[in-house]
């Protein structure tokens, strides 16, 4: 006797399912909001695609596991439904291209992960996509040279940090018309005026503040 279509059908679906011997998981925590993942039954680490989903069942987060570590790209959404997060992970760091988003979906961020800490040239964008600021980061904070702009595309400021928010050298700051304003002198945050507009000396040399394209 023939096996019908609908159990072919049937037990083929189950070994698709099964195949890969992992365990759909599903949990919810006291704010309402649910998890689903896969889960190896003998090690109970997580393996592949897993989501998390709030109260009113929207997609919060979308991202992936191998043998219990982040791995690959990871999303988070907006209640809208708009991606704000995408992160790229290797073993559980950090490692590769990061973007931020507001909830428009206009690019407010994007930067870079070497070995699980920021690092290189991390940009900052106003609504409309221009470039707001060009900021060096090393060891996970500010370290290196930086560069900000108006909204209407001026220079703001030129200058480097040393190991976070501290200027550091020479810095360069910048009237909203484009003039150059004033030039500091700073050490580890600590910085000292060495010109205005107001002085009777030449200006400094301004650093190149032609914008970069976004």
């Amino acid at each position: 006797m023939r096996p019908s279509l609908f159990l072919l059908t049937f037990f083929s679906l189950l070994l698709y399912a099964c195949g890969d011997g992992l365990v759909l998981k599903e949990e919810t925590d006291d704010e309402g909001y649910r998890v689903e993942y896969r889960q190896d039954p003998e090690s109970g680490l997580k393996q592949g695609a897993a989501r998390e989903y709030d109260p009113e069942g929207k997609l919060t987060t979308e991202e992936f596991y191998v043998d219990g570590e982040l791995h690959g790209n990871r999303l988070l959404y907006a209640p809208n439904g708009q991606i704000v997060v995408e992160e790229n992970y290797e073993h559980g760091k950090f490692q590769g291209e990061y973007l931020n988003y507001d909830q428009e979906g206009n690019m407010t961020i994007r930067g870079q992960y070497v070995n699980g800490v920021m690092a290189d040239e991390w940009t900052s964008y106003y609504p409309d996509g221009s470039i707001s600021e060009v900021v060096t980061f090393a060891d996970n904070a500010e370290n290196g040279p930086f560069k900000e702009w108006y909204a209407n595309g001026n220079p703001k400021a030129s200058g480097a940090y040393l190991r976070g928010d501290n200027e550091h050298g020479t810095l360069h700051l910048f009237a909203e018309n484009g003039g150059l304003e004033r030039v500091m002198e700073c050490d580890q945050g600590i910085c000292s005026t060495v010109w205005t507009t107001d002085s009777t000396t030449a200006a400094p040399p301004a650093p190149d503040m032609t914008q970069p394209e976004s």
